[in-house]
C-alpha cells in the first residue's frame, strides 16, 4: 500500500494566503464603493452646485416618498381593520380602528 504525502509545498500554501488576501481587498473595496457612493450623495444633497441635475433629481424622490408615506398613513388603519365591523359610534370604521384614529388625533 503507497504512503501518500499530505504536506503542501510552500509555493502552494504562499498561492493560498494569497487568494484570501485577494478575496478579502475585493470585499473591502465593494464596501468601499458603496460608501463612496453614499458620501457623494450626501455632499450633493448638502451643497447643489456639486451637481443640480442630480439635487433636483434627489429632491423629486424625497417629494414623492413624503407623498407616499402621508397618503398610505392616512388609509393604513382603516384598509386593515375593515373586516371587524363598525365601531361603537356607528362609524365606517372598525373599533380597533376608531380607537387609532382618535388616538392619532
Amino acid at each position: 500500500m503507497a504512503v501518500m504525502n499530505t504536506t503542501r509545498s510552500p509555493l502552494e500554501l504562499r498561492l493560498e494566503r494569497r487568494d484570501a488576501r485577494i478575496a478579502s481587498a475585493r470585499r473591502l473595496s465593494r464596501l468601499s464603493v458603496y460608501a463612496l457612493f453614499a458620501c457623494t450623495l450626501a455632499a450633493i444633497w448638502q451643497e447643489r452646485t456639486l451637481a443640480p441635475p442630480v439635487h433636483d433629481g434627489m429632491i423629486v424622490l424625497v417629494d414623492q416618498a413624503v407623498t407616499f408615506i402621508y397618503e398610505s398613513e392616512g388609509s393604513g388603519y382603516s384598509t386593515a381593520m375593515t373586516g371587524l365591523g363598525g365601531g361603537a359610534d356607528g362609524s365606517q370604521y372598525g373599533l380597533i380602528t376608531d380607537t387609532l384614529l382618535k388616538l392619532r388625533n
